[in-house]
């Protein structure tokens, strides 16, 4: 698999494998820009582990993850850690919003993609038709990076639209703590109607 360049100076090969063990992904990064973006990376190109050693004897090292997330938003992903923005989508589809959250999530690098996200979230506001699995995704998305007027946005939907109860068409999207979060939101707006209605 060819070896695709984020940084041009870059001095990692980021493999990435699906659980199978496949190799699904290559690209060269820099370690300056993976370690300042994200503590996960920080400490796995420390001189503690190995990669980190190969670092520091050989200026060029290679770590694999396994990743089952797809190789476009792994791009995303480090074009944004590396302020690479172009050739960056203009927009992206809520699955890619929640799959781009939770890697930023599992690598502890949300601050670097809260710009994109942002202008990604307005752009999926803006959308003229939106169902609710897309909802449920960008609702999602939004609480894994703290976003907490998305999260209000997206789950107001929800309770809005929603025919039946949020936990069962959404048992298996979202976090448990975001559940939670909209089950207050869902009991305030019933008590709100019920005020409404006397």
């Amino acid at each position: 698999m060819d070896t695709e360049l984020i940084h041009p100076d870059g001095d990692v090969v980021l493999r990435t494998t699906s659980s199978e063990k496949e190799e699904h992904g290559r690209f060269l990064v820099s370690s300056t820009f993976m370690k300042n973006a994200s503590k996960v990376f920080q400490v796995m190109l420390s001189d503690r582990y190995a990669e980190g050693q190969a670092l520091l004897s050989t200026s060029a090292t290679e770590i694999t993850i396994d990743e089952e997330t797809d190789r476009t938003t792994i791009r995303i992903l480090l074009k944004l850690i590396h302020v690479r923005h172009e050739g960056l989508p203009s927009r992206l589809e809520a699955v890619d919003l929640r799959s781009l959250s939770n890697l930023a999530d599992k690598y502890d690098c949300a601050s670097v993609i809260k710009p994109a996200f942002g202008a990604w979230m307005l752009r999926a506001r803006s959308a003229a038709k939106c169902d609710i699995t897309q909802q449920a995704d960008l609702m999602q998305a939004a609480f894994l990076l703290s976003e907490r007027e998305d999260f209000r946005h997206w789950t107001a939907r929800l309770v809005f639209e929603v025919e039946g109860t949020l936990g069962s068409i959404m048992r298996d999207a979202v976090p448990v703590e975001a559940l939670c979060k909209i089950s207050r939101r869902v009991l305030q707006f019933d008590w709100l109607r019920s005020l409404q209605s006397t």
